[in-house]
């Protein structure tokens, strides 16, 4: 599985660029680059693929097919542009960090030369609204790179993927009761592979009583909503607690 795809770039003619995938997946992978779709670069077999010397004729676009025994997996086509001008260039590259789940975190970056910036999510998922040097990331439920892209009339710069760790366990966004039914809903906002279990009982006394009644595993980022029907109807007062597991 490809985690982080090559970035675009845009060189002056006869600079030097590269281009650079992270994936992961059962050892070994196996990279190939590819030109335009189907030219096979065939001595470019790494994580990363070297231009050193740019040209017109490298103009184009950048695939790499990463593979294993299980099968295959492709990157998106990134573009090199060949500048006749002054590119931005990055002077201040965004850190990452690692923060709770739901947390705020700010990114920094600059370039000079540039007219305008877009920053990126896992490279190539442009963040609507994020177009100054400052991202300010509040609520936090996005792990994954962030990147900022500068340009001006010649070209683009973009800058090394910042990462963004989440930790900590599921944050409970609502809660709601609803007296016609007798159930509790819940809404929990959670981290991709991560697992939660919510937990009942009628007797907070005896520590044994508690038993779970639904547990989760996260595919995605996103939220875990749930519904207790209490169907037993065992006690007008039901207490609940949450834990990862």
């Amino acid at each position: 599985m490809i985690i982080t795809n090559p970035l675009a770039a845009t060189v002056k003619l006869d600079g030097a660029t590269n281009f650079t995938v992270f994936a992961t997946g059962i050892f070994p992978l196996r990279y190939q680059w590819y030109f335009n779709t189907n030219t096979l670069l065939l001595t470019q077999t790494n994580t990363t693929l070297p231009i050193p010397d740019a040209s017109n004729s490298v103009a184009g676009y950048y695939t790499v097919i990463v593979t294993n025994l299980y099968g295959r997996a492709t990157s998106a086509p990134v573009p090199l542009t060949i500048s006749v001008g002054d590119l931005p260039v990055i002077n201040l590259q965004p850190l990452g960090g690692s923060i709770p789940l739901g947390g705020s975190i700010t990114f920094t970056s600059s370039a000079t030369g540039a007219l305008g910036y877009q920053w990126l999510f896992n490279t190539n998922t442009l963040i609507a609204g994020a177009n100054a040097t400052n991202l300010v990331i509040l609520g936090a439920n996005q792990p994954g790179y962030y990147a900022m892209v500068a340009t001006n009339t010649s070209g683009a710069a973009t800058s090394s993927p910042a990462l963004l760790t989440l930790t900590g366990q599921a944050l409970l966004l609502s809660s709601a009761f609803d007296p016609v039914s007798g159930s509790y809903s819940f809404n929990y906002l959670g981290i991709a592979g991560s697992t939660n279990r919510l937990w009942a009982t009628t007797n907070l006394g005896d520590p044994n009583a508690w038993q779970a009644i639904a547990t989760n595993i996260m595919a995605t980022n996103g939220t875990w909503n749930y519904t207790d029907p209490n169907t037993a109807r065992t006690n007008a007062e039901r207490l609940y607690r949450f834990s990862t597991p």
